[in-house]
Order: structure tokens, then sequence, then C-alpha cells
């Protein structure tokens, strides 16, 4: 039978009316049996469809006569998920995919030479109806639990259900990316020019921040050439590894510290009844154009009123063969200082033999850190398309960025920033070879002058698969 004689004889079953029966016992349970079957039939009519025209696709590409599919381009106008990712197999309603990366890293400061198989992440995306959608990626990190060394990972990145309702109303719960800058969403290694994250991505918006919630997420229109995108969960929040503390055994002084990465929260309970609030709005006005600007605010303590708030502004601006990104973001602490007691005192004690003999005295002069801030600016210029013979769809991108990173705002020093140069080849925009020299300035803290810069040369291969 032809494809178009299948299609009108599904159409036929699907619209043929349900002709009216005898009312008896059963005629409720026959009448419902009849329309979860008309439901099915409509939804393998759609299926169907989709699937000759995918097929239909793939031959006029494979002649010539058409471009064949590419996923969308991850860094414009999209919220975060599964679905915008290419994929190795798309079938009728599953797709799979993901992607591998492989670094290698020359540091003269550590005097270390090394290669490292990072991150292999599967994708699995399904669509249970027309409107509810399951995405999930799964990262095995330094070749997971069982590798030889026992220094490996496995854990979710991502897994939740979308529920459709508009394009600007949707609602989504599971495992969630956080909306907070730009990176954290379009972390992937493929789709970055350079082999290492930002600094400002690793100690204040700390990539890959994943975190159990729910909320809404959308796409708004506000002219025909400009999109407004936006995502706002409820989520558990960071946790109270927020801060640590260093005591000198000798003098009882205490030297708290700041870390955002350690305090990234369970997905199995939170540690405080309170619930925290992220979210990000990007305006496009035009193709090859995105501002973005994310905040996320809670409670982080056990107990008390203590809060982080972590703000960041981000944006991309592509013409021709240049690109220009960036992203600069602020972690903001408020110590509950009746909280963080016991546990400087516990510190204290551990530090000085149990002995608590001037703690309230050293707790009361210890520096807290309040406030952190980075940024990074980086530029892209694409050139050599299609240069390399085999590869008439490959290009090279020459990569600048500069960093900087201040861990103590309030202070002087603890800074540090980062020049990068790079060059990567991409055969297809799905996968890049990297290579990337850096260079390194530390400022310890309490210093205004930084120390000689170390230096890496660091290279990968990545691909989506």
């Amino acid at each position: 039978m032809s494809r178009a004689a299948t299609l009108a004889l599904l159409a036929l079953v699907v619209c043929t009316p349900v002709r009216a029966q005898t009312p008896d016992d059963s005629l409720a349970r026959t009448l419902a049996q009849l329309a979860r079957e008309l439901d099915a039939l409509r939804l393998e009519v759609r299926r169907q469809a989709d699937l000759l025209a995918q097929r239909d696709s793939a031959a006029m590409a494979a002649e010539g006569q058409l471009p064949a599919l590419q996923a969308p381009d991850q860094r414009f106008r999209q919220v975060s998920g599964i679905a915008s990712r290419p994929f190795l197999y798309r079938g009728v309603n599953a797709a799979v995919g993901g992607y591998v990366d492989l670094e290698f890293a020359r540091d003269w400061g550590a005097n270390t030479t090394t290669f490292t198989q990072h991150r292999f992440i599967p994708f699995i995306f399904a669509d249970i109806s027309d409107r509810l959608h399951f995405g999930t990626e799964v990262e095995f990190e330094y070749g997971g639990p069982n590798a030889p060394t026992r220094d490996g990972e496995v854990k979710v990145e991502f897994a939740a259900l979308d529920v459709n309702l508009t394009r600007a109303v949707n609602f989504r719960a599971g495992a969630l990316l956080s909306p907070l800058g730009k990176f954290n969403l379009i972390h992937d290694s493929p789709v970055n020019d350079l082999t290492d994250r930002p600094l400002v991505d690793n100690r204040i918006i700390p990539t890959t921040l994943t975190e159990a919630g729910a909320g809404l997420f959308g796409q708004i229109y506000p002219s025909e050439t400009s999109v407004l995108t936006y995502e706002a969960y409820v989520v558990n929040g960071f946790n109270n590894s927020l801060l640590s503390y260093a005591v000198n055994a000798t003098t009882g002084a205490i030297t708290p510290a700041m870390n955002v990465r350690s305090a990234r929260g369970s997905m199995r309970s939170d540690n405080n009844p309170g619930k925290s609030l992220v979210g990000r709005v990007a305006f496009s006005p035009l193709l090859g154009i995105e501002l973005g600007g994310s905040a996320h605010t809670g409670r982080y303590g056990d107990t008390g009123d203590g809060r982080l708030t972590v703000a960041a502004l981000d944006g991309i601006v592509a013409r021709g063969r240049w690109e220009i990104l960036g992203e600069v973001a602020t972690a903001n602490l408020s110590v509950d200082a009746t909280n963080e007691r016991p546990r400087a005192l516990a510190a204290y004690r551990a530090a000085r033999g149990n002995d608590s003999t001037g703690f309230g005295a050293a707790y009361a002069a210890a520096p807290f850190t309040t406030a952190q801030r980075g940024a990074y600016l980086q530029f892209n210029y694409h050139f050599l398309q299609g240069a390399v013979r085999g590869f008439p769809n490959s290009t090279f991108t020459g990569v600048v960025r500069l960093e900087h990173l201040d861990l103590d705002a309030d202070g002087d020093g603890n800074l540090q920033q980062r020049l990068s140069l790079g060059i990567n080849w991409r055969p297809i925009e799905q996968s890049a070879i990297k290579a990337d020299y850096q260079w390194n300035w530390v400022t310890p803290a309490g210093r205004t002058t930084s120390l000689r810069p170390t230096n890496r040369l660091v290279a990968s291969v990545a691909t989506y698969f």
C-alpha cells in the first residue's frame, strides 16, 4: 500500500464518528475505551506523518536537494533542557545521544603532564505524549566510580518532566539545570571553544549546578524579530557547607572562607524548611544577539536567617565571522553569626586540642567574606571554512578570553586572573579539537600585587554523538 493510501486510511479511521449504542450498564466503559483507541490512532497518525517527513528530508538531503537538518544553536533563544541537543538516533517518540571529551594538560606551575578522560554523558529524550516530554543526562566523570583508582563518579545532571501548556507558559519539575548565568545552561564541552570553563563559572556560579525543584519556563515574541525567554523555579538551594573555618593553632585567629561550589545542595532533602528561588530572563532583539539576567537567592544554613544571593548578567553578539560573549556574576552573603558560631567553635576546638579559651574574642574578630565577584570576556573569530579537504563543513576558530575572579571583594588580594589564547578545528559543528595556552595570575589574600604567572597548555577533543 502506498504512503498516501496508508495516511488516508488512518485519517478515515480517526475521523469516523462512533455510532450510539443501546444504553446498558457497560455503555460508559465502552465509550471510554473507544475514546482511548481514537486518541491512540490520532497520535499514531501524527507519528507516522512525522516519520515520513523525516525520511523524505533525509532522502532529499542525501540527493543534495536540501541541507541536512541541524540542531538549533543552543546559545541563542533557547531555554535549558535536552530537546535542542543533537542526537545520534531519533526514533518516533524518543531520542538517544550524548557527548564525550578527553583532555590533555601540561602545567608548568605544578610540573604535571596528564591526560584526563573527563566526561562521558548520555542523553535520553522522550515524547510521552503531545504535551508531555521527559529528558535526562547522566554524567560519568573520570571513568566512573568503578575505575581502577575509584576516583570517578556517576551523577544525574538533568532529569525533568516538561508539561507544555502554551509556548509562553510551560511547567517543569525534576533535577533541573539552574538558570543561573548562561554558561550553566550551555556547559557541554562540544559547544564551548576553549577546554577549561571560565573561573567565574567554577567558583561563583558552580557549574554544573543541578537542583531539585519545579517551576515555569517559556518563550514570548514581543515583535516579529525579537524573542524573550524565561525560566523560574523553586529549588532546595545551597547548604551549610558555604563557610569553612581555618584556625591558627598558636594564636587562635579564625579565618572564615566562603566557597559557593562546596555548598551545592542535596537532591535528596533540603537542609532547612525554606526554599530558594532561581530564575533567568533573556532578550534577543535580533538573531545573533542575546542579553540575559539571572539570580538565585535563599537561606543556606541549617537554622537561622543566613542568606546567599548570586546574581549574573550575560550576553553574546554574533556578527559574521566574529562573536563576543561574556558573563559577570556576584555572590553576596548575609552571615547569621548565631548560626555560624557552633561550627566555628568546633573548628576552634579541633585546632587547639579541645581548648575553647579565647574563642569569643577570636570569633568576634573573624573577617567574614561577604562578597565575591567574577567575570569573563571572550572573542571568537571563525576562518578557513571548508579549507580541509574532505570536510566541507569544517571551520577553524581563534579564541581570546580574559578572566577576573575576586574571592574577597571586601579586602585586598584573593584574586585569580587568566588570559587564554586558543584555536580549535570543528570538522562538523558538533565536534571540536581544541588547543589553548593560559597565563594564570594569583594575588594572595592581603596582598596588592600578584605572584609570577603560571602557564598551562591544555588541549581536548569533544563531540556530540
